[in-house]
């Protein structure tokens, strides 16, 4: 998940976080489920259009078997047929001899001549023999067009297969169109045809295909940033911690040396230092002084300082005053005042070496640390929205990818459907070829009705001379 990939992670973003990946894992669940049910709903669509494709199958396998069937009963009529084309023959034969025994009752015919006027007879005669006449050539043609039928049952039978694939693959065509068509509107906003699907599939994947690739270059160009600022962050916030770490050092260097106010240390030390200095060049043979001062107060009565006359109380003052200066320039004292100046010029070394310290941990406190917190404020303030666009942009590019992956399954079903299509435009040609070939021939009927007709004109055939009057 963008945008918590550095460390350490603040409470409100630990929250943040589990609210997200809770929220993520609910989107994840309900994606699942989806998958799961659109799954399902494509597996029921492949197995009902399974058990579609299966049916067909038994179906073009039994008209199959049946066409066969008819083959061979198409055959076997012909056989028949031509046993009856023998059959008729034999009638033929008696026609003739009806027609023999018409010339030898001629004789007769004029006997009855005013019966056969009467009832227009010969008129009647010249009828029935022109019919018999018309019904043979009749039978002639017919049996003509049943051989001829015979030699084409395997043309018709070829013909028929290709009206049953015709169809099936028509059926095909159409009912594809019908499972994907929706999916199709949704994808490039028009119904689909079996003329422009594929060209429509093949400018939408490329288009989608453009977009993926811009969408990953985007997304990789996302998470770089994203990733280049929480590396920032981490790196910030290292730096703040190393130095946090080091002010606390530093602080318990001036804590440990009682140097909490540095300043005013080294001012006191360096004022102790030069009072001290100054008293060793005001003590170096002042002692011998005090002690003349002394000697000539006491024997003029007088201040030798500012020669004021001095009675004996005032005398007793001035010379305890020039006794304890004496005392305070002696050698004891010397020495003493130059241990304390040793000790304060110590004191006054270490408390500079302290400034070094002192001048690190202002720095931090008041430029360096103020500047990474002020810096990792601005970072934490602009992960967010850096996080947000490299999320958009994986976003974007995982539904791009779905698109694609859509739009190249839509592929493969509009390659589908075009080689149908191709082949049954081939179909289609074979079939024309087929019937202009079998109308070439002069008829289109089928065996069975040819047959019908000859049982039809057999049964005119026989009943003809049955019609005829008796000459007795």
């Amino acid at each position: 998940m963008k945008g918590y990939d550095h460390t350490p992670l603040e409470r409100e973003k630990v929250i943040e976080f589990i609210s997200r990946l809770s929220d993520l894992q609910k989107r994840q669940r309900a994606e699942f489920e989806k998958i799961q049910s659109d799954s399902r709903v494509h597996s029921e669509e492949y197995n009902e259009k399974s058990r579609r494709l299966h049916t067909e199958l038994e179906s073009l396998k039994m008209q199959k078997n049946n066409m066969r069937a008819h083959i061979s009963d198409t055959q076997k009529k012909i056989t028949t047929t031509e046993e009856k084309l023998d059959a008729t023959e034999t009638l033929s034969g008696e026609l003739h001899t009806l027609i023999g025994d018409i010339d030898e009752k001629k004789a007769r015919l004029e006997k009855v001549k005013s019966s056969m006027e009467s009832s227009n007879y010969e008129e009647k005669l010249a009828e029935k023999i022109s019919k018999g006449r018309n019904l043979e050539d009749r039978r002639d043609k017919l049996n003509t067009e049943l051989r001829r039928l015979g030699l084409q049952a395997d043309a018709r039978a070829k013909l028929d297969l290709k009206r049953a694939e015709f169809r099936t693959k028509t059926a095909d065509v159409k009912n594809t169109l019908e499972a994907v068509n929706e999916k199709f509107r949704k994808l490039v906003g028009s119904d689909a045809s079996a003329d422009n699907m594929e060209w429509e599939v093949d400018r939408l994947l490329s288009d989608s295909d453009q977009r993926h690739l811009d969408a990953e270059s985007e997304a990789t160009t996302a998470n770089k940033d994203l990733q280049q600022a929480e590396t920032t962050l981490s790196n910030l916030k290292a730096q703040l911690k190393d130095k946090r770490d080091e002010l606390k050092v530093l602080e318990k260097k001036l804590k440990d040396a009682d140097a909490d106010d540095l300043d005013q240390l080294i001012k006191e030390a360096t004022l102790e230092l030069s009072v001290r200095k100054e008293l060793s060049g005001n003590l170096s043979g002042a002692s011998q002084i005090y002690e003349k001062l002394l000697d000539v107060g006491k024997a003029k009565k007088v201040c030798t300082v500012c020669d004021r006359h001095l009675n004996d109380r005032e005398m007793v003052v001035f010379e305890k005053f020039l006794r304890g200066e004496m005392k305070r320039s002696s050698p004891e004292s010397i020495a003493e005042n130059t241990e304390e100046m040793k000790e304060w010029e110590d004191e006054l070394e270490r408390l500079q070496k302290l400034v070094p310290i002192q001048a690190s941990r202002d720095r931090l406190k008041r430029n360096e640390l103020p500047a990474l917190e002020r810096q990792i404020k601005e970072q934490e303030a602009a992960i967010p929205a850096i996080s947000h666009k490299a999320e958009e942009a994986s976003d974007k590019m995982d539904e791009l990818k779905k698109l694609l992956k859509d739009v190249t399954s839509m592929k493969q079903h509009a390659i589908n459907i075009a080689r149908t299509q191709k082949e049954t435009d081939r179909l289609r040609d074979e079939i024309s070829s087929l019937e202009s070939e079998l109308k070439s021939t002069g008829s289109t009927k089928t065996a069975d009705e040819v047959e019908a007709e000859l049982d039809a004109l057999a049964v005119d055939l026989y009943a003809l001379p049955c019609n005829l009057p008796s000459f007795r």
